[in-house]
């Protein structure tokens, strides 16, 4: 790997690590922000529901601004996001005030994705699922060490002084992209001049399918599995937080472990089988209570490459297109996991937490059954 090459992964790599210091530390602030701006529970909810709408939006703006400046200019845009809303956050005190800087930390986060998932074939990496592996293990690793820091950082300095040091690491962060020399090759001139005709090929829509079916249920398997050891499973609360953690534990492992060996396989086809060994790990769950939340937990390990390999398989179909067919996958996959996710929640109100629950391998069952389809499908020129 050429030296600026090496370089330029770091700079991308880096600003992912800055972006989970947020976006993986929604849940640690939300109570701060509710306190802080006297905003009730039902007020939240809608504020979520918009910051996904935003999300759903600028992720396909993303991808028509990352084919036209790049990836290191869409990153630094992406930090800029985030930095007016830690900064603007900081003065005001209303309500409205609080939602038009929050939706910022949504720009930010849609477009950063964007950036960062469409910079390694951009890079021209002889390894790219390696690279994308360890991109996302960066991430994990990130996440849990805000998660931990800002745990005991908030208590004692206040959420306002919290964010302000996290705003300091996205100056860092820009300011490495800002001196990074990013390589120059005909990949950007090919994004640049691709159309937008692949919203007419049937590969987009199956691509499409496949991702948002299973971001929905892995998602959906975060948001609701303490809820389901809690009251399908009689757990204690203490002990359905660590087990849900175990999950984040084999998630992060996966992905430094995947990093090894992605590239030995296609990408397709280790997807289904890791997708597949997924459907396996939680239905068995499911149906043997004595080891059930273990081996949901178990899932993360195969959970761990999906994403960054299922990225990959989107370049391989649209190499001259990928960003901004990546931008628009995610915008399609935010609009089913919505759906996902409103399904879920209302069968469990309804029929219960385990009922429910079931949904996940369901959602899993879909995305596979598209995924082999796209196997079976010649590949497109």
């Amino acid at each position: 790997m050429k030296k600026s090459t090496k370089l330029a992964f770091y700079a991308i790599a880096f600003a992912f690590f800055v972006h989970s210091f947020v976006n993986g530390t929604r849940g640690v602030f939300l109570p701060q922000f509710k306190s802080t701006f006297a905003l009730s529970d039902t007020f939240m909810g809608g504020v979520n529901g918009l910051l996904s709408a935003v999300m759903l939006v600028s992720s396909l703006i993303a991808g028509e601004l990352c084919a036209r400046i790049g990836n290191k200019g869409l990153a630094i845009v992406s930090l800029g996001f985030y930095g007016v809303a830690i900064l603007g956050l900081q003065w005001v005190s209303s309500s409205i005030g609080f939602v038009i800087f929050y939706a910022f930390t949504g720009l930010g986060a849609s477009s950063i994705a964007v950036a960062v998932n469409t910079a390694v074939p951009a890079l021209g990496l002889k390894r790219p699922g390696r690279a994308m592996s360890i991109i996302h293990f960066v991430y994990g690793v990130g996440a849990s060490i805000a998660l931990l820091w800002m745990g005991n950082l908030i208590p004692k300095a206040g959420w306002q002084n919290a964010y302000l040091m996290i705003g300091m690491m996205f100056a860092a962060a820009i300011l490495l992209l800002v001196v990074t020399k990013f390589p120059i090759s005909d990949h950007a001139a090919r994004q640049a001049s691709a159309g937008h005709g692949f919203w007419k090929e049937t590969t987009f829509w199956m691509l499409a399918g496949v991702f948002g079916f299973y971001l929905t249920a892995e998602l959906a398997l975060i948001n609701w599995f303490p809820n389901y050891m809690e009251f399908a499973l009689s757990m204690p609360q203490v002990n359905a937080s660590k087990t849900a953690a175990l999950f984040f534990v084999f998630l992060t492992i996966g992905r430094l472990a995947g990093s090894f060996f992605i590239d030995h396989f296609s990408y397709k086809k280790i997807s289904a089988w890791f997708i597949g060994l997924m459907i396996v790990s939680i239905a068995i769950g499911l149906l043997i209570p004595g080891i059930g939340a273990f081996m949901i937990a178990l899932s993360g390990l195969f959970a761990s490459i999906c994403i960054p390999t299922l990225m990959l398989v989107i370049t391989e179909q649209f190499p001259d297109n990928s960003m901004r067919v990546i931008g628009a996958v995610n915008m399609v996959a935010a609009i089913v996991r919505m759906a996902g996710e409103f399904l879920v929640g209302t069968i469990t109100q309804r029929s219960g937490a385990a009922v429910g629950f079931w949904l996940i391998p369901f959602f899993l069952v879909l995305a596979l059954g598209i995924l082999i389809k796209l196997i079976m499908t010649p590949r497109r020129n």
